[in-house]
Parts: structure tokens; sequence; C-alpha cells
């Protein structure tokens, strides 16, 4: 908090106001700033047992594997 100069209570009101944002809200913000296909999602696990639930989002998933 020194390094960015932000007032001693910063946390405490950081989180008055994360606690009083609705859901609702944070959708709306994020169709304004958020743009998906800028993003990537990578996943770590079971490629089997994560295939079922991954191909229920509809987006292209592209397996790698980590060779030794």
């Amino acid at each position: 908090m020194m390094r960015n100069n932000l007032p001693a209570d910063y946390k405490a009101k950081q989180k008055a106001i994360i606690d009083t944002v609705s859901k609702e809200t944070l959708n709306e913000l994020a169709k304004i700033w958020f743009e998906p296909e800028d993003y990537q999602v990578i996943i770590v696990g079971d490629a089997k047992a994560l295939a079922p639930s991954l191909s229920t989002l509809g987006l292209p998933v592209k397996r790698l594997t980590i060779e030794n």
C-alpha cells in the first residue's frame, strides 16, 4: 500500500465496495469492458475427466502435452 501511496484504510474501503456491488452490476460492466476473444483459459488436469465439462462451454479446446 505504501508503494502505491494508498491510504491506511484502503483495504477496508475496498472490501466495503466489493461487498456492496451486485452481480447485475458486474455483468453490465463485463458487457462493456470484457472481450472474451482477448483471453486464453489454461486448464491443467486429467484431459479425459475434464473433456465432458469443457465440451459444454462451446469454446475451442486445444490439448497440449508436456514432453519430458
